[in-house]
């Protein structure tokens, strides 16, 4: 069986939570042995490091993301990511995800991607997450995470230059000509809404890893 590379991008409180069930999906029907490699940028770099802890549950996460409903305001972002993934990884999550080549993307100061892979420690990886999630003005008032002096990874002007080496780009379907996208994504959503993006990302698994699978064939021809 063909090992996929899979990248999951941002886009939000409802796109981590599609992605995340997609994710989780993923992992149960084609097995973590056969994912050659997992990147994220953004909620998309959350998702690659919760899925490859073998016991996590939708309703661990719900569960945590409960108690951190004060920082989901303009200036404490970076503060709920820490909290967040310092609760739900374990100490050795740098080691589990150099084991399973997970690669996390950030923007840099020229506006093109940074991948970082290897890490020495929980927090150091923790910090590498904060950074690709990092959002000026949003995640805190500096232009760049202050430990990397690197921003969302959604900011890459460059990013088409990544893609061609992934088989499967997982994205939540958007509606990018509403004028409000970006604000709606930045809003917290409720439980029951989480739980619904979370089961049509389930849903959506294999028709999206069979379509984007033949358009990275043709891009790479």
């Amino acid at each position: 069986m063909n090992k996929y590379n899979i990248l999951f991008e941002g886009g939000g409180f409802q796109s981590f939570w599609y992605e995340f069930g997609y994710g989780l999906k993923m992992i149960q029907k084609l097995g973590i042995d056969n994912i050659g490699k997992l990147g994220g940028f953004s909620c998309g770099s959350l998702v690659c490091s919760l899925i490859i802890l073998p016991s996590i549950t939708i309703e661990e996460v719900l569960k945590v993301c409960s108690t951190l409903y004060t920082y989901c305001i303009p200036g404490r972002f970076s503060s709920l990511v820490y909290h967040m993934m310092n609760q739900l990884l374990p100490e050795n999550i740098h080691t589990i995800a150099i084991q399973h080549k997970v690669e996390i993307i950030a923007c840099n100061k020229n506006n093109h991607y940074t991948i970082f892979n290897t890490w020495n420690s929980k927090t150091h990886y923790i910090d590498t997450l904060i950074a690709s999630c990092f959002i000026p003005g949003i995640s805190g008032l500096s232009l760049y995470d202050k430990n990397t002096l690197c921003k969302d990874g959604g900011f890459c002007m460059n990013l088409h230059e990544l893609y061609i080496h992934y088989d499967c780009i997982v994205n939540r379907p958007i509606d990018f000509g509403s004028v409000f996208f970006f604000f709606k994504s930045m809003i917290a959503i409720s439980e029951s809404q989480a739980k619904s993006y979370f089961k049509l990302g389930k849903k959506n698994w294999k028709k999206k890893i069979n379509e984007m699978k033949k358009i990275n064939t043709i891009l790479k021809m």
